[in-house]
């Protein structure tokens, strides 16, 4: 079945476009894509025995939040900050139904690593973020941070 699409004229009181800036062109490159030689490489590719690492910290962060895993199983991955916070949150926060639906994680540099999580809590989905650094030859969660509903925010805050 295809999309039916309508198209109406713009009201008479919205102003013209006009073109600010003319767009960069050059010499042999594809006019919309102007990439050149000096344009930043792409990240490589995630150690897989550290993607594993912060995949399975990631889950048991969500699994003590959801009051199935002791806070004190972590307390060897989480710096003393972030564990307060998530001591704080987790007798805050009653969230028995949630659940890890997907990680991505990324290393920006080598001592430093950053996971962008989706949580699913009662049929809703929310994002999550954890990063994790490189402190004295061990990798400690050093942030989470979690885009709650807000009913659930203002009971956990």
């Amino acid at each position: 079945m295809k999309p039916v699409v309508s198209v109406r004229p713009a009201p008479p009181n919205r102003p013209v476009a006009h073109r600010v800036l003319e767009p960069v062109r050059q010499p042999g490159a594809h006019p919309l894509l102007p990439l050149t030689e000096t344009d930043p490489q792409p990240i490589p590719q995630l150690d897989p025995a550290l993607h594993r690492l912060a995949r399975g910290i990631t889950a048991a962060v969500v699994e003590t939040l959801a009051g199935r895993r002791s806070l004190h199983q972590l307390a060897a991955w989480l710096d003393n900050r972030t564990r307060d916070r998530l001591d704080q949150l987790c007798h805050s926060l009653s969230a028995p139904g949630l659940r890890l639906r997907s990680v991505r994680v990324q290393q920006p540099h080598d001592r430093a690593v950053e996971v962008a999580a989706v949580l699913a809590l009662d049929g809703r989905c929310c994002a999550a973020a954890l990063r994790l650094d490189l402190k004295a030859g061990r990798w400690r969660v050093s942030s989470v941070e979690l885009a709650l509903h807000p009913s659930r925010a203002r009971r956990a805050a």
